[in-house]
């Protein structure tokens, strides 16, 4: 019987997910208002939310007004690190990445759907810097920060270091700026 009914939600709401958007919600699930759906559909849009990686348990209930989410944040989140990648990582791209990816606030799981989402999204911002590359996400650690969730690019190779200039060293003119600037698509830093 449960398999016959009809959804056709006047409101959409969420239980136990603070943080997110009911807005930021809806979208990820591909959710509308007043649009019918069938059991079938309604188990999709709730698998959609739940292989996000965000949330351990998802139930649902619709009273034939009001459809009613209950979600269980999951406990396993961590923050991102930048390994290579030629980006500032801070709350500018927190926020270009979120434009993108409207549920990343900042931690992820170590794997599923809004991993790989962040993970493209990295991607399309090089691009938008005229840089191609493909970029990995893997789990991981950093000293003093624990646990995090690694992008860096495995294609084509990048190497990021530092050049350590000896006392006896000249400084790059602006010359040599421009053209390290022009090859790597972000600018140089003097320090």
């Amino acid at each position: 019987m449960a398999a016959a009914q009809k959804f056709q939600p006047k409101s959409i709401q969420f239980k136990g997910a603070e943080g997110y958007s009911d807005e930021d919600l809806i979208s990820a699930a591909g959710l509308k208002k007043g649009v019918v759906m069938d059991y079938a559909e309604m188990n999709d849009r709730t698998k959609q939310l739940l292989d996000t990686g965000l949330f351990s348990t998802l139930a649902f209930k619709f009273d034939g007004q009001n459809l009613i989410f209950t979600l269980t944040p999951a406990t396993n989140l961590y923050p991102i690190h930048l390994d290579n990648l030629p980006l500032d990582q801070g709350a500018e791209l927190d926020a270009k990445i979120h434009n993108l990816v409207p549920l990343y606030y900042g931690k992820l799981p170590s794997e599923g759907g809004i991993t790989e989402a962040v993970r493209g999204a990295l991607e399309k911002i090089l691009a938008e810097q005229g840089f191609q590359a493909t970029v990995t996400a893997i789990p991981g650690t950093v000293a003093g920060q624990g646990s995090t969730v690694h992008f860096s690019i495995s294609a084509p190779p990048v190497f990021v270091g530092s050049i350590q200039p000896t006392a006896n060293s000249k400084p790059l003119d602006q010359g040599a700026f421009d053209i390290v600037s022009k090859m790597t698509s972000w600018a140089v830093r003097a320090r």
